[in-house]
């Protein structure tokens, strides 16, 4: 019967750590424009090499 409450114990910890950075997240893209929310992926790439 432990088990149980352990484990139902672990399952809050882990929703209300799911919700705290849920709602950072949506306070975050509040402050961005959907354009620049549109580029993240393009972040990381490396430009073009010129190849010669």
């Amino acid at each position: 019967m432990d088990i149980l409450f352990l484990t139902i114990f672990l399952s809050f910890i882990l929703a209300l750590l799911f919700l705290f950075l849920f709602i950072r997240n949506l306070k975050a893209e509040r402050k961005s424009s959907p354009e620049q929310s549109s580029l993240i992926p393009f972040r990381d790439d490396e430009p073009p090499s010129q190849g010669t």
